[in-house]
This record gives structure tokens, C-alpha cells and sequence, in this order.
């Protein structure tokens, strides 16, 4: 399988991308004069993968507002927080040897420094790329706070130049969901930063994430040239006329669309995922580091195209049996998702799929008091997205989301008929296709 993969790769297209300015701390003092061919990758051959820590992508400060003060953020002796929380985490046994290298998954990892085999050849790095407010409503009666946060991890080898060609991104997210009584006084640097250090919505805090996906990642096996890229998010004008009555800016939902489509691939495939929109970012790294120096790479534009496309937002309201001041709500998403292997001129879709999702919940009639109709969207999404690409790797899960998935809620008694619930299916017309398209995505991870 991984042969006739490697023969597949060979022959999708290998047009440029896009070149961006990269900043690297002072670890990678070696890697200008480092002579590595800007060729196919076809293996680490022993050599190390150089770490460099954490660092951000904007050039503009003003685009990382909230998470900026964490990225500043020093330890007492100076150090960068950022790069000491992750790097103990992912280095845990590097304390107990004379070494500044481990083996992590079958590569060998050093921390800042080279081992033994000379000039660093590799390296890698995580890039913040952005900061996303889903929702962030506060009242003296209820305070709701939806955050999510992007970054991209980088191994990249170095070429001739002193330029840096891509081998593999791989996504790592934070995710805050927080709803409260009463005014919420927690600033977002705040909330940013206990992605960090505790346990998130998504059970686990960004360093414990990048441990564990480092423990999955196919380091000895990693991928020659084949990238999957959100190319474009669709919204149809139905779904953009909802927006529009809605106050939603219908440019940052896609936004937040693509970026879940994007978090979703990376952790459901377990494939090497290309920023989405990077032309809105210069991808200079160098706030987070002293002394950096400047170096070049090229993003690949994507092999493999996904395109999600929300066609219909519907909404029904009822009035509470019991209670004026709440709203029986249905909100129900249509989403298609189409998958694109770009081969040269030629482009095939070998996966397109209608999703459904439908959330019946009690809300307060005062918007101010509830979960924004556009968080519920964007969470419904979130949900769809996840599904599909976690059945689409594990073929155990596709029947759940054929015959529909369904979580149920609870009610306290006085409300015992009315069952709050969240469903998830495909919808007919292309989920007899679903199981024979999975596997044609299949092979192209």
C-alpha cells in the first residue's frame, strides 16, 4: 500500500506556492548554509529534526490580539513560557540523559540543538496562525464565551538558499467553550492562556495535544508531497441572507468553517493539512524570539481540495408550555462536503456527501441571555465535519452516521416531555455512495 501510494504521489501536480517569510529562533543558526536539494522529500536518513519552539504567524500583532500576551509571556528566568511548557511536555525524558535529543515515534527529536550528525537538516516549529471569537456575550444575567485557537506545526527541511520547503503542517487547536450566570469578568488572554495550562473543552490542554499527536503522527513513514487544503468554503444564499438578518459577518464564519474543516482533516486523517487562507498571513515568525533570523519557504497550493458548503440554515421557535420568557428552538444545518484530488489538469472528485444536524433545545427569548444562533451553527458543523472524517478513517463509524447518530439531553421534571437532543445523518440521496467514497480517501493518506 505505502509503495503504490508513493507512485501515486509522483505523479500529482507539483505547481508553486505560495512564499512567505519565515522567522526562526537562534536553534536554527546552522540550517542557512545546511545543503539539502529543493526536491521531493524522501526521508529524514537518520538525520535529527531540530525543535524550535513556539512561535507566530501574522505579521500584524493586531491580528493576534488576545493571545499575543501569551506568546510574550516569560518564565522568571527569562525563558519564553510558550516554548518551556511545550517543550517539557514533549521532551519528558530528555531530564533524565546528557542528551538534548529523544526518540519521539521512531524520529529523532532535539531541542534547540543538533546531535551528532552535524549541520541541522530539519526542523520544526509551531506557527499560532489564528485566533477565532465565536461568541463572546456577557450580561449581568448570563455570559457565554466560544473561543477557538489555530496552529500549525511545520517539519520542514532546508534548501541550498537558506530557504525552507515544507514537508509536512500538521493542525493543533485549542478550544474554550464556556457559558456562566451572571457577568463574566475572565479577560480572553485569560482564557487563552488556560488552553495552555488546563484541561480544555476537548479534554486536554494544547501541550498533552501535541504529545499525543506526536505519538501518532507517521514520523518513519511521513508523507512525500501529498497535502490536503480547505481550498474554498461556499455559502449559499439562503445561508447568507440568514447571516445577514442575523448580524453574523458572513467573512469570519467562513473563516471559523474553514478552520474546523482544516482542524478536522488534520486529527480525523491523520494526514498533513495546509494552512487555510494563507494569504491573509505573511507568516513571519519572530516576536516569540530573540535574535531570529529570516528565512524563506514556500507553502504548497494542495494536492487533495476539500470544499465544504453550508446549503440551508433552517429555524423554528415555539413558545415554552411553561415559561414567557423561553423559546422551544429546532435548528437544523445542511452541509455538502466534496473532496478533490488535483492531478495535474485534470481534477476528480472522489468524495461529495449531503450531512444533517439537527439540535432541539430550550433558549431564552433574550438573545443576550443565550447561545448565539451562529454558535450553534458553527458547532453543528464542528460536528458534521468531525464525523464524517473520523468515519471516513475508522470504516466501525460509518454506519452510525448512515443510520444517524443521536445524543439525547435532560430535562428536570417539571419539563420532563420536552427531550433536548442533537442528531447527526447522511442524507440519502448520497449515503449509499458514502462507504465506497471513504475508501477512495483512503487512498490518498
Amino acid at each position: 500500500m505505502r509503495q503504490n501510494t508513493t507512485k501515486r504521489r509522483q505523479v500529482l501536480k507539483q505547481g508553486s506556492g505560495i512564499v512567505a517569510a519565515l522567522m526562526i529562533s537562534p536553534f536554527f543558526t546552522k540550517l542557512g548554509s545546511a545543503a539539502v536539494k529543493h526536491s521531493a522529500f524522501t526521508g529524514f536518513d537518520g538525520r535529527s529534526i531540530v525543535w524550535g519552539g513556539v512561535g507566530y504567524l501574522p505579521n500584524d500583532k493586531a491580528a493576534l490580539p488576545n493571545i499575543m500576551p501569551v506568546i510574550k509571556k516569560k518564565t522568571p528566568n527569562g525563558a519564553q513560557f510558550l516554548n518551556q511548557l511545550l517543550g517539557k511536555e514533549l521532551f519528558s525524558e530528555i531530564g533524565t540523559t546528557n542528551s538534548f535529543c529523544q526518540s519521539i515515534n521512531r524520529a529523532n527529536v532535539c531541542w534547540g540543538k543538533t546531535d551528532d550528525d552535524g549541520e541541522a537538516r530539519f526542523g520544526m516549529i509551531l506557527g499560532i496562525a489564528a485566533e477565532l471569537t465565536i461568541q463572546d456575550s456577557r450580561d449581568e444575567v448570563a455570559s457565554f464565551t466560544f473561543l477557538r485557537l489555530i496552529s500549525y506545526n511545520f517539519i520542514f527541511s532546508v534548501t541550498p538558499s537558506g530557504g525552507v520547503q515544507i514537508i509536512a503542517s500538521y493542525p493543533v487547536g485549542g478550544r474554550i467553550d464556556s457559558s456562566k450566570f451572571g457577568m463574566d469578568n475572565t479577560p480572553l488572554s485569560d482564557y487563552y492562556l488556560k488552553m495552555f495550562v488546563l484541561e480544555s473543552t476537548t479534554g486536554e490542554n494544547i501541550p498533552q495535544q501535541y504529545k499525543r499527536l506526536f505519538a501518532t503522527r507517521p514520523f518513519d513513514e511521513i508523507k512525500t508531497g501529498l497535502n490536503y487544503r480547505v481550498s474554498q468554503v461556499k455559502l449559499q444564499t439562503k445561508v447568507i441572507e440568514y447571516f445577514n438578518l442575523d448580524g453574523v459577518n458572513i467573512g469570519h464564519f467562513t473563516e471559523w468553517l474553514g478552520t474546523a474543516a482544516t482542524v478536522a482533516l488534520g486529527n480525523g486523517l491523520n494526514v498533513s493539512v495546509l494552512p487555510y487562507k494563507l494569504s491573509d498571513a505573511t507568516f513571519a515568525m519572530a516576536e516569540s524570539f530573540n535574535e531570529s533570523q529570516e528565512l524563506f519557504f514556500e507553502i504548497p497550493i494542495g494536492d487533495i481540495e476539500v470544499e465544504p458548503t453550508v446549503l440551508l440554515i433552517k429555524v423554528s421557535l415555539k413558545d415554552h408550555p411553561r415559561d414567557d420568557s423561553k423559546f422551544l428552538q429546532k435548528l437544523s444545518v445542511f452541509l455538502h462536503l466534496k473532496i478533490i484530488v488535483n492531478l495535474g489538469s485534470q481534477k476528480v472528485v472522489i468524495f461529495k456527501q449531503l450531512i444533517f444536524a439537527e439540535q432541539f433545545q430550550v433558549i431564552f427569548k433574550k438573545k443576550e441571555w443565550r447561545q448565539a444562533d451562529s454558535t450553534t451553527v458553527y458547532k453543528l458543523t464542528e460536528d458534521m465535519l468531525n464525523m464524517t472524517t473520523n468515519a471516513i478513517k475508522d470504516p466501525s463509524k460509518r454506519q452510525e452516521l448512515i443510520k444517524g447518530f443521536r445524543l439525547e439531553g435532560k430535562s428536570i421534571s417539571r419539563n420532563e416531555e420536552i427531550k433536548p437532543y442533537i442528531r447527526i445523518k447522511l442524507r440519502p440521496e448520497t449515503a449509499p455512495k458514502f462507504d465506497a467514497e471513504c475508501n477512495a480517501v483512503l487512498e490518498y493518506t
